[in-house]
C-alpha cells in the first residue's frame, strides 16, 4: 500500500488545531487540539525541536495502524531542511514495533493540494469529516518522554563514528579507542 501524509494546520500555529491525515484506497486523520499544543510547546518550549517531535509524533499515529501494509510512505515536506531528522525519529517510533522496518520506504517529498490526503486533512480541519483519532496528552506523552531521553539511533552511532568511540565492521579501529583502552594499534600493552 502505498501512502501520502499530509498536514493541515501547522503544529506552530496554536491557534488552530492540526490535522496529519494520509488517503488512498483508506483514510486516517488524527487530530491534536491546539489547546493541547500550546499546553505541550509550552511545558517543552526548551526542548530543541519541539515543533519537529510533536509532527513527527503525529505521522506515526496517523501511520501505526497500517504499518503491516505499507509499500512506501510519502511524507509532504512541512519543514524543510529537516527531512533527515524527521525520518530519522519516526523510523526509531516505527521500529519499536517493526524491528526489520526498510528506511527506504519513507520518502519526504512535496504533495500537492490535489493530493487525497491534503483534501481529508484540510476536510477535518474545517470540521466536515470526524478524525478517526483525537490525540490526547498521555498519548503524546507516552512518545516524548522517550524521545527526549533519546536521540535518534542513527545519530547517536554516527557521531560516535566520527569520534572514535564507535566501531563498524567495515573499518579497522580507531585509533582513540586504543587510546581509551591502554593499548597499541598492534595490541601491545604499554
Amino acid at each position: 500500500m502505498r501512502i501520502e501524509v499530509d498536514m493541515s494546520g501547522k503544529i506552530e500555529q496554536t491557534d488552530m488545531d492540526t490535522v496529519v491525515a494520509f488517503s488512498n484506497n483508506h483514510q486516517y486523520a488524527v487530530l491534536l487540539p491546539k489547546e493541547l499544543k500550546r499546553r505541550l510547546i509550552d511545558r517543552y518550549r526548551k526542548e530543541k525541536q519541539i515543533i519537529l517531535k510533536l509532527f513527527v509524533i503525529c505521522v506515526y499515529y496517523t501511520l501505526r495502524d497500517y504499518l503491516h501494509q505499507i509499500e512506501l510512505i510519502i511524507i509532504d515536506n512541512e519543514y524543510d531542511g529537516k527531512q533527515n531528522y524527521i525520518k530519522s525519529f519516526l523510523l526509531d517510533y516505527i521500529r519499536k514495533d517493526y524491528k526489520d522496518f526498510d528506511k527506504n520506504l519513507i520518502r519526504i517529498a512535496h504533495i500537492t493540494k490535489k493530493s487525497k490526503a491534503h483534501e481529508v486533512a484540510a476536510n477535518v480541519k474545517r470540521g466536515f469529516a470526524k478524525p478517526q483519532k483525537t490525540l490526547s496528552e498521555k498519548d503524546i506523552e507516552k512518545l516524548i518522554r522517550g524521545a527526549l531521553t533519546s536521540k535518534p539511533a542513527s545519530t547517536v552511532f554516527s557521531a560516535r563514528l566520527r569520534h572514535g568511540l564507535a566501531w563498524h565492521p567495515s573499518s579497522t579501529l580507531p585509533e582513540k579507542i586504543f587510546y581509551y583502552l591502554n593499548l597499541s594499534p598492534k595490541n601491545e600493552t604499554k
